[in-house]
């Protein structure tokens, strides 16, 4: 069967919206904490290059503290479940990309830089009394992963 590029085009964007959409349901984000798009960049080899766009639209302390901090593993999962499937065939992904909606403020902002001072300060005290660094271990990972 042969697909015009308009149907492949809507075909590639819609499997990278659903891997995107499963490893943010797999983090514990829910879709109204975040919207996701999906955007064309370029071409490379002959091949359309697409990259993932997250916009933070509302303050879900645990989700938001999760997704900001656990970013770069969040695109791992992604990078890993699109690399399961045909998409790599047919079409390049840049990355994921994540910024925070005009909307996104206030309280959340507030939060957030409690949040960051607290962490620093709890780090710093850590440092001052000799604690070493905590080594994230394979159980650690996965009970992120699941939200527990």
């Amino acid at each position: 069967m042969e697909y015009s590029s308009s149907k492949l085009d809507v075909s590639i964007r819609s499997e990278y919206m659903e891997q995107i959409l499963a490893q943010l349901r797999r983090y514990h984000i829910p879709g109204e904490t975040v919207t996701v798009e999906i955007r064309e960049v370029g071409q490379f080899e002959g091949h359309p290059v697409f990259q993932g766009m997250l916009r933070l639209v509302s303050w879900q302390r645990k989700a938001v503290v999760r997704l900001l901090l656990g970013f770069p593993l969040l695109e791992s999962s992604v990078r890993k479940a699109i690399a399961t499937t045909w998409l790599e065939d047919v079409s390049r992904f840049e990355g994921l990309w994540l910024h925070t909606s005009s909307q996104f403020g206030g309280d959340g902002l507030t939060h957030l830089r409690t949040l960051i001072l607290t962490l620093e300060s709890v780090e710093a005290s850590a440092a001052d009394r000799g604690v070493p660094e905590v080594d994230v271990d394979s159980e650690a990972m996965s009970r992120f992963r699941n939200g527990t």
